[in-house]
C-alpha cells in the first residue's frame, strides 16, 4: 500500500478529518493536474471521521450532516491517492518523526483543550462538548451523565455559557419531541435518559458573564430556539436584564409576548404532554464556586446561589499546543459552513502560490514509509474501506428502523463489523 507513493511529486498530510481538513482536501482534488501528482494522507485520532459533522452539529441539523458526510465519503471513494488512517493520534513525538518526510502538513486538529473556570469543584461539572457527542451517538463514556441524571434530586439544571452550543443543548434535551430525536439518530438508550431528565427538570438556568446586548449566541440561533419553544408551547422564558432587549431582534410570531422581565409563549396548540419548563437567562453573572449542590454567582451588585447538582460547562475549548514545525500549517477554526468554504478556497490559493513558486519541498519516500509502518504496527488502524463499510451499515440499519442512520455506539461493535 505504501509503495504507491514512489511516483508522486508531493505528499500532503492532514491531521484530523473535520470540516477544515475535508474542505481543503476538496479544493485540492478539484485541481486534477496537482491531484494526479500528489498523495494525501489523513490521520484521525477518533474511531469515526469528520469531527463536528458527525458528533458536534445538533442532530436536528441532519440534512447538513448527511450532505457533508456524503461529499467527504465520495472524495475518499473516488480518489485512490487519498489514504486514510483512523484511530491514530498524532502527538508531538509522532509529528517530529513524520514532518520532515511530507511536502506539507495541514493540521485540522480543532479545539481539543478544555477551558477552565478555575473555581472549586469544577471537576463535578459536565462538559458541553462531551454532552453533544453523547446525544449525537458518539462512542463516549457517559457514566458521569447517567450518574447525574439518576441521582438528581433537584428540579434545576444549570448551563454556564450562553453561546449557540448552550441553545443546542436546551433544544435537544428539552424542546424536540422524542419521535424526532429518534428519527434524527439519537440512540434509543440515550433518549431514555433524556426522558428522565425532562421529567425531573422544571427550571433551566443559562449563566453568562456578558450582557444581553452582547450575547455569545447569534440572533439566528436564538430565533430558532424561540421557534422550538413555540412548537412546544409549555415554556416560559425569563431574562434578568429585559429592559435593554431590542424586542424587534427577537420577534418572530404573535404567539410571543414580551413583558418587563420575561418572554411568554402563548400556544394552545403546543405539546402539553411535556412538563412545563422555565428557562432563565442570567446575564452579567460570573460563577465563583460550586459545592455539588449549589452554584455561587457574582454580578455587579451582589452574590447569589442556585440549587442544582447538574451543571453543564459550555464555555468553549482551545487548541492544543503544537511544537513549531516549518512545513506545518494549522487550519482555521470556522464559525459556520459558509465561512469554511470561503476560507478553504483562500487557503488553497495560498498553498498553490507556494507550490508554483517552488516553496513546497519534496518528500522523502523511504523515511516516510518507515514512519508509517511504525505507526501502523502500534495502532489498530481503520482504513478507507472500513469507513465505507461502517457508513453503509449505519445507513441500512437506519432505513430498517425508520431513522436517518443508526450509529454504532460501542467500540467492540465497530471491530466486530470489520
Amino acid at each position: 500500500m505504501l509503495n504507491s507513493t514512489n511516483n508522486k511529486k508531493y505528499i500532503f498530510s492532514f491531521i484530523g478529518s473535520g470540516i477544515s481538513s475535508m474542505f481543503l482536501l476538496n479544493e485540492f482534488l478539484k485541481n486534477k493536474e496537482l491531484s494526479n501528482k500528489s498523495l494525501f494522507h489523513i490521520f484521525e485520532k477518533d474511531i469515526f471521521p469528520f469531527g463536528l459533522v458527525r458528533n458536534g452539529f445538533a442532530p436536528d441539523n441532519h440534512k447538513t450532516k448527511e450532505n457533508l458526510t456524503k461529499l467527504f465519503i465520495k472524495n475518499l471513494k473516488q480518489n485512490n491517492n487519498v489514504k486514510y488512517f483512523g484511530n491514530v493520534f498524532i502527538n508531538n513525538d509522532n509529528l517530529k518523526k513524520i514532518s520532515p518526510n511530507y511536502s506539507l502538513i495541514l493540521s485540522g486538529d480543532g479545539l481539543q483543550k478544555k477551558r477552565l473556570l478555575n473555581i472549586p469543584n469544577e471537576n463535578l461539572m459536565l462538559d458541553a462538548i462531551d454532552l453533544a457527542k453523547w446525544y449525537n451517538g458518539d462512542i463516549i463514556e457517559d457514566k458521569n451523565l447517567k450518574y447525574a441524571i439518576a441521582n438528581n434530586k433537584l428540579n434545576n439544571l444549570i448551563i454556564i455559557g450562553n453561546g449557540n452550543v448552550s441553545l443546542d443543548i436546551i433544544r435537544i434535551l428539552f424542546l424536540i419531541n422524542y419521535e424526532l430525536l429518534y428519527k434524527y439518530g439519537v440512540p434509543e438508550e440515550r433518549i431514555k435518559y433524556i426522558k428522565k431528565l425532562r421529567n425531573k427538570i422544571n427550571k433551566i438556568y443559562i449563566i453568562g458573564r456578558n450582557s444581553i446586548d452582547n450575547p455569545s449566541f447569534t440572533k439566528f440561533e436564538f430565533k430558532n430556539f424561540l421557534r422550538h419553544c413555540i412548537n412546544l408551547g409549555n415554556i416560559n422564558i425569563r431574562i434578568n436584564d429585559m429592559k435593554i432587549v431590542n424586542k424587534n431582534n427577537f420577534y418572530i410570531s404573535k404567539k410571543i409576548n414580551f413583558s418587563h422581565n420575561s418572554i411568554n409563549i402563548n400556544n394552545n396548540d403546543g405539546n402539553n404532554s411535556y412538563k412545563k419548563k422555565e428557562i432563565i437567562f442570567l446575564f452579567n453573572n460570573k460563577p465563583i464556586k460550586y459545592d455539588g449542590k449549589h452554584l455561587y454567582l457574582k454580578n455587579n451588585f451582589n452574590e447569589d446561589k442556585i440549587k442544582s447538582n447538574i451543571v453543564i460547562k459550555s464555555i468553549g475549548r482551545d487548541r492544543q499546543d503544537f511544537i513549531p514545525i516549518n512545513n506545518l500549517i494549522r487550519l482555521p477554526i470556522y464559525k459556520n459552513i459558509s465561512e469554511g468554504i470561503v476560507y478553504s478556497k483562500n487557503l488553497y490559493e495560498q498553498i498553490m502560490s507556494q507550490i508554483n513558486n517552488k516553496l513546497i519541498k519534496k518528500h522523502d519516500i523511504q523515511k516516510l514509509n518507515s514512519c508509517l509502518e511504525d505507526i501502523i504496527r502500534k495502532n489498530k488502524i481503520i482504513y478507507k474501506n472500513d469507513l465505507f463499510k461502517i457508513d453503509e451499515y449505519e445507513k441500512k440499519e437506519g432505513i430498517k428502523k425508520g431513522k436517518i442512520r443508526d450509529k454504532i455506539t460501542e467500540i467492540t461493535n465497530v471491530f466486530k463489523l470489520l
